[in-house]
């Protein structure tokens, strides 16, 4: 009884330590990933785009590196094909003379030549039955070696297309990084310009100067203006005999013209 609850006791507690590595693990890989998020905002835009240009530029030893190999690959399947279309015409001239060779034994003859020699029919027919068995064996070993150059045709074709859409990709991604990095100091240069503010301050202040100087120049004009007026507008109170005179003076003008223009007539 007790060993039962000490296994249900031990697994509770292997349960709770699983699930205590798994939120654990999860915390863990949480807060890694936030900081890598972190980081690499912190990156400038200038550090990145260098970067990439840099990363794109390293895959130019790798497309160089894969076309050495697609180049061997290439020369290697020339020589099987050389070895498999060398080994078919071997067979098909070996079939031609065996077929020959049961010609005659067929037909009888006695004396056949084989290799360029003259043999038995029965010593012929010996070598025949070897024959049949090697020229099998070439066969069998002919169609394993078409059946791995055709493999490794479809493989090298493959690669080739690989190592093409290798070297567009990294000229794309040449050309992307290029627009993106000229977009950029484009923004650099706008951003350069929204934080420049224009100082006319100094202008400001003479021209507020001058008004005031202005202001002041007009109310001294205005008050010699009203000083001038007052002293020469007023006039001393004349007497009583200044003013017959005036008078009289005015009205014998007057006389003096009716007696001209009596005369006159």
């Amino acid at each position: 009884m007790m060993k039962k609850v000490g296994a249900v006791i031990l697994g509770v507690v292997a349960a709770m330590w699983v699930l205590n590595c798994t939120r654990v693990g999860s915390y863990t890989c949480t807060a890694w990933k936030q900081l890598r998020e972190e980081a690499s905002k912190q990156v400038s835009v200038e550090f990145e785009l260098k970067r990439l240009k840099n990363e794109v530029a390293q895959l130019e030893p790798d497309i160089n590196k894969n076309r050495s190999i697609v180049a061997e690959e290439i020369v290697a399947v020339e020589k099987l094909r050389e070895d498999v279309d060398g080994a078919r015409t071997k067979l098909v001239k070996q079939k031609d003379e065996m077929r020959r060779i049961v010609a005659e034994l067929k037909s009888g003859t006695e004396k056949i030549v084989y290799n360029g020699r003259e043999f038995s029919a029965d010593r012929v027919r010996e070598r025949l039955d070897q024959d049949v068995d090697s020229a099998a064996r070439a066969e069998k070993a002919l169609k394993s070696k078409e059946r791995v150059l055709e493999a490794r045709e479809r493989i090298l074709e493959a690669n080739k297309k690989k190592l093409q859409a290798m070297r567009e990709e990294k000229d794309k991604l040449t050309e992307q990084i290029a627009v993106l990095e000229a977009e950029y100091k484009e923004v650099q240069v706008r951003q350069t310009q929204s934080r420049v503010q224009i100082d006319d301050s100094r202008l400001a202040e003479i021209k507020k100067s001058l008004e005031g100087l202005r202001t002041r120049v007009k109310v001294e004009k205005t008050e010699l203006d009203l000083a001038n007026n007052t002293d020469g507008g007023e006039e001393k109170a004349k007497t009583n005999t200044e003013v017959v005179r005036k008078a009289e003076q005015f009205l014998q003008g007057d006389k003096e013209e009716t007696k001209v223009a009596a005369e006159d007539k």
